[in-house]
């Protein structure tokens, strides 16, 4: 590939001009070879003296899409070492220049000793900026200024004070919440080591516990608040007081770091040495004498190869910030330590100084970056339920968990095969994880702040609350047509809305639609619809060049690629994260994507790459979606019967069961209402019937060939309407396969002699009905 200078020899003539010819900078030497590259130094008059500060460009490969890079020396380069700059492979060049730079140990200026004094972050740009040697002369020329001054020129509200020390750890610490606690002011931290490199070297760390001082003294909170990073043993304050010992072991083995960190009134300068950092941090937070020494020297005693300093101060964005900084032994002679800590400002000094990225992982924070795409707050409450763990259910589960909500059920009960990994969210080292144990492993990675249950119920064997949970939206990418009827026919019941999604044709096109029970077509509406060949419903013909190649416990596999996959899983998510944050749109229900024109049988005209939105409303024959209507009928006998008790028994609750049959129609009988029983709990305010009484009835009254319909009892007022114990005792009827029923009745009596009939759902809600007096 041709160089920079021989591509755009124009670009080279003006900036090697306007080096040469600058009176700030004054070039010594420039020369041009694999780089190129000019070494001079910069004069600075400052009220009638001069200073020169050495100083050499070097342009990149890259220029002009990357900046020259300017690096402050000790001394001016010889006219050899110039040369050999411009012939050295660019990756070398830092590692040249760190031993010659002058480090004034300020903000931007780079371990390498490198300028970093120009940002570009328009992302909107028409084309790409390249800023002209002159302007950045005069750039460095400021700094210079200020370095000379005191005075530096006005800055951006940036921190990453990390990045601006000579010496850098690649490590990264994340700090939960608790350690932003403002009443704490100094004190330990312990850090959990998680991730290792190959060396066995930590490089990433997990804030999980910070003890400390406020300004009345120690600050104490209860000693059995938890912290979840630590170890068993450790989790707690008092835990951490009484088990010395295994602290002690846990740090030995280097599970667990220490550190000693104090809060800072001014954000702190760059420590060139362990002295000075020493000195800052008496001075700045006004502590006693040596008290940076007392803390540290335990381990100074010990010769520890490392230890953990932490500064938190207010950055220039006003937020509490976290600077880490390692004190490293430099030599490794295990010379003895004689006298105490006041020997300890000799010790440090065979220490030095490495700072290391710290972040903030608050889900504040960590959610930053949906900000306007995702209102945190609207998904945080949010639980959303899978139905199918595969190639669909775990990729729109991965970006619904990335948004932030803040509860998921996962529900699978298949094993991951090798396989799988090409169009699934989890990997080949997975294989033989249960899928839900995989994915929600995944999930919990990408997003730690989330609630996750993993199951492996079989849908068929389960109820639909206990695969998912009695609240939130449901996603179901099963796409298997038995399957779905039934979970359709129990999310109508139970009023819980459905997200549908399939990839059709090997991934060419999708169908996605949601069901609101009375709101939207439900599955078997759309089933209706399609033998109709109603307009409303867009076909999708089947691609018979995509056969099934392969079974897996009844289970058709279709070849399909992963990209197509992960793209119907993203616009699933994005519709879902609509219908979540209430998006004002058209009513919309229903979504068909697809790769290939004209590709709807229903509308011919549509676009490749194209989502076609419509709205579905229920279909008026459909047995899931169509209101229950029934009659109840009763027989005057049993009606009286009910009545006269509830009268004999004023002041105190009385009932029983009702019995009877559902004819063909759906409408119930009532042939007989039973007494409470001996054992039954009858007070003011109470009522249970005698268990073992009832079922006794009942199961002489099923051998003639009748069915438990419900219940009935008496208030002892004139109200006659289910009580919050009515319905919630109802509703768990409703939902118990026991009862073998899922729309129990509820015949209620007042004081008066008045009854009230309901019929009562899954779901928790019930409608009113008249009784139906028969003979």
């Amino acid at each position: 590939m041709s160089k920079w200078f021989e591509r755009t020899p124009e670009l080279l003539e003006r900036e090697s001009k306007q080096l040469q010819s600058s009176t700030t900078y004054i070039e010594e030497f420039q020369k041009r070879g694999n780089l190129f590259v000019s070494s001079g130094h910069f004069i600075i008059r400052i009220n009638g003296k001069k200073l020169t500060y050495s100083a050499t460009f070097v342009y990149p490969e890259a220029t002009p899409y990357s900046l020259p890079r300017v690096f402050l020396t000790e001394s001016n380069l010889l006219e050899d070492e110039v040369e050999e700059i411009s012939n050295s492979p660019e990756k070398t060049i830092s590692s040249f220049f760190k031993l010659k730079a002058k480090f004034y140990f300020l903000r931007h200026q780079s371990f390498d000793g490198s300028l970093c004094l120009l940002e570009n972050d328009n992302y909107e740009s028409d084309e790409f900026n390249f800023f002209e040697v002159k302007d950045i002369i005069g750039r460095v020329q400021k700094w210079l200024i200020g370095i000379t001054t005191g005075v530096l020129p006005k800055d951006t509200i940036e921190v990453e004070l990390h990045n601006h020390f000579p010496n850098q750890k690649f490590i990264n610490i994340l700090f939960p919440q608790e350690f932003y606690n403002e009443k704490l002011l100094k004190g330990e931290f312990y850090l959990r080591v998680d991730n290792l490199d190959e060396n066995d070297h930590p490089f990433l760390l997990l804030g999980a516990c910070i003890e400390g001082e406020s300004k009345t003294g120690l600050f104490l909170e209860s000693a059995t608040k938890e912290y979840p990073l630590m170890p068993e043993g450790l989790n707690t304050r008092e835990k951490l007081a009484r088990n010395s010992e295994l602290l002690s072991e846990e740090i030995e083995n280097k599970n667990i770091l220490k550190g000693y960190w104090w809060e800072l009134e001014n954000e702190p300068e760059i420590f060139p040495t362990t002295v000075e950092l020493a000195e800052s941090i008496n001075n700045l937070t006004g502590a006693i004498s040596n008290e940076f020494y007392l803390k540290i020297w335990p381990q100074l005693k010990k010769l520890d190869q490392q230890i953990y300093v932490g500064l938190r101060f207010l950055n220039r964005r006003n937020e509490e910030e976290w600077l880490v900084l390692i004190l490293e032994k430099a030599r490794n002679e295990n010379f003895p330590i004689m006298g105490s800590e006041d020997n300890a400002h000799e010790v440090i000094k065979d220490y030095d100084v490495y700072a290391a990225k710290s972040e903030k992982f608050s889900e504040e924070s960590f959610f930053l970056r949906n900000a306007g795409r995702v209102q945190e707050d609207k998904v945080k409450s949010e639980t959303i339920s899978f139905l199918g763990c595969g190639a669909l259910g775990s990729e729109i589960a991965d970006c619904l968990c990335k948004a932030g909500v803040g509860k998921i059920y996962l529900n699978d009960n298949q094993l991951l095969y090798a396989h799988n990994a090409v169009r699934h969210l989890a990997g080949v080292s997975k294989t033989g994880y249960y899928k839900v144990q995989a994915v929600s492993q995944i999930l919990k990675d990408h997003n730690p702040f989330v609630k996750i249950e993993a199951n492996g119920y079989n849908v068929f064997l389960s109820s639909l609350n206990q695969t998912c949970g009695e609240n939130g939206i449901i996603v179901s990418t099963i796409a298997d047509d038995n399957t779905e009827s039934f979970i359709n026919q129990q999310a109508a019941d139970l009023k819980r809305t459905v997200f549908y999604s399939r990839a059709l044709r090997g991934g060419k096109a999708a169908r996605i639609f949601k069901v609101e029970p009375g709101k939207d077509a439900c599955f078997y509406c759309l089933s209706l619809y399609r033998h109709e060949k109603d307009s409303l419903f867009f076909d999708v013909p089947e691609d018979f060049d995509f056969p099934t190649i392969r079974n897996e416990c009844n289970n058709p596999i279709r070849p399909g690629s992963g990209a197509d996959l992960k793209l119907i899983s993203s616009i699933t998510a994005r519709i879902i994260l609509d219908f979540l944050h209430g998006e004002p749109k058209p009513p919309c229900n229903h979504w068909i994507w697809t790769s290939e024109p004209d590709l709807v049988t229903a509308k011919p005209d549509n676009l490749p790459f194209s989502l076609l939105e419509s709205y579905i409303p229920p279909h008026k024959e459909c047995p899931v979606c169509k209101p229950f209507k029934a009659t109840i009928k009763i027989k005057e006998p049993v009606l009286d019967f009910m009545r006269n008790l509830t009268i004999k028994t004023p002041g105190i609750e009385t009932g029983g069961i009702l019995i009877g049959k559902v004819d063909s129609e759906g409408n119930f009988i009532i042939e007989f209402a039973s007494e409470p029983g001996s054992d039954s709990i009858r007070s003011a305010s109470r009522f249970e019937r005698d268990n073992s009484f009832c079922q006794s009835i009942l199961d002489e009254w099923t051998q003639k060939g009748f069915r438990y319909l419900g219940e009935w009892h008496s208030h002892p007022t004139d109200d006659n309407s289910p009580s919050k114990i009515d319905k919630a005792s109802l509703k768990k009827i409703a939902q118990q396969k026991e009862y073998l029923t899922d729309r129990p009745i509820m015949i209620i009596w007042g004081k008066n002699g008045i009854p009230a009939c309901t019929i009562h759902y899954p779901d928790g809600s019930y409608s009113k009905v008249e009784l139906e007096i028969v003979n």
